[in-house]
């Protein structure tokens, strides 16, 4: 993600799902074609408390239209 040319966030987001992930309690069931993966989200520190990481996660959430929406607790 830029903001005036510069880069202020970046992130990972795919459909890999750790073996790890099976093991949690999810809230809503789903196959794996509808997940999609956040695995790690950056936001320079310069440019902290802008609002940079949650526009980011709003946009790639209407790039991406996953069905399911989840958060391990």
């Amino acid at each position: 993600m830029k903001d005036a040319g510069i880069i202020v966030a970046c992130g990972v987001i795919n459909q890999i799902q750790y073996p790890e992930y099976a093991k949690a309690a999810w809230k809503y069931e789903a196959d794996d074609s509808e997940v999609m993966v956040l695995h790690t989200l950056v936001v320079d520190p310069d440019q902290s408390k802008k609002g940079f990481g949650k526009t980011f996660v709003t946009l790639q959430y209407m790039i991406n239209r996953p069905i399911v929406v989840c958060s391990l607790p």
